[in-house]
């Protein structure tokens, strides 16, 4: 018969296996309380609110410095250009296209418009509306068959023109879009074909004793051809001018006309041909382009 120390141990040993079995799968007497029993029932309030969260910085990349916008006398700036309608591509006059610089200058912005047209750009003298203005820059166009073939923008208080206005761009169609009624000035003859596209022939300028020369540039080739009765361009020509040709047979007839003048130009494309009543002439093509400064 077991003794009162039997007895006990198996007690002991009988009450461990009941508690093992009361206690969680996996967790021994000897672990420390699982972590819901030692959060207070609060414990959510001791998280910051979802707004108080700073939200991750999304990927950024470099943002490039703006690019400043030019002055309206850049000549890059192409506002001007965008209020032309023209038939073919715009020609290359006007500080459009080079660095000439400001040009006409006055107290007003017509002032200045007609400043400028007396620089002697290759653009019509007359004929201009006021299409658009702002504080501080006016529109001019000049129209030929209801489209706009000359648009100029003058500008107030430009570097170089403090407190006053000055044209700032000049953007132009091909002068042959002038039109018939296009006012060219003394010295600038206008031909004429049947769907009215004009050519222009300029008398050469007196300052460098060239007024008895004239000049017409055709521009479906792109060419200058020279009346040079003087002989003062012979070597800056393809032939010389002839005042009394004969016409070639494989001349072709351009359709331009003035009065009772024809034009035609020699199939190689070397010359241009005046028909007149009496005799016909021969303009020789230069070589490169011919100026005056």
């Amino acid at each position: 018969m077991a003794g009162p120390a039997s007895r006990l141990l198996a007690a002991l040993i009988i009450g461990g296996v009941i508690a093992g079995a009361c206690m969680p799968s996996g967790v021994r007497p000897t672990d420390p309380p699982l972590p819901s029993q030692v959060l207070p029932t609060e414990a959510s309030s001791l998280l910051p609110e979802p707004t108080d969260i700073p939200a991750p910085s999304p990927a950024t990349t470099a943002t490039p410095a703006p690019t400043p916008t030019p002055a309206p006398s850049d000549p890059g700036l192409a506002r001007g250009r965008s209020f032309l309608e023209c038939a073919g591509r715009p020609s290359t006059v006007g500080t459009g296209h080079d660095e000439r610089g400001l040009d006409g200058i006055g107290e007003s912005p017509l002032d200045a418009l007609k400043a400028t047209l007396q620089e002697g750009w290759f653009i019509p003298l007359g004929g201009y509306e006021r299409e658009a203005a702002t504080s501080s820059e006016v529109l001019f166009v000049y129209r030929a068959a209801g489209k706009v073939r000359v648009a100029i923008i003058v500008a107030f208080d430009l570097p170089d023109a403090e407190g006053r206005w000055a044209v700032a761009e000049i953007w132009a169609c091909e002068s042959e879009e002038f039109g018939a009624g296009a006012e060219m000035g003394e010295g600038r003859t206008i031909w004429v074909n049947e769907v009215g596209l004009i050519l222009i022939a300029q008398r050469g300028p007196s300052h460098c004793d060239w007024e008895s020369a004239t000049f017409l540039r055709y521009p479906a080739r792109g060419d200058q051809f020279v009346r040079d009765p003087q002989g003062l361009f012979d070597q800056g020509l393809v032939g010389r001018y002839d005042g009394n040709a004969t016409l070639p047979d494989d001349a072709d007839r351009t359709g331009y006309r003035q009065g009772e003048d024809v034009l035609w130009e020699a199939a190689n494309g070397d010359a241009l041909y005046v028909v007149r009543p009496d005799r016909v002439e021969r303009w020789p093509r230069a070589t490169g382009p011919i100026g005056c400064m």
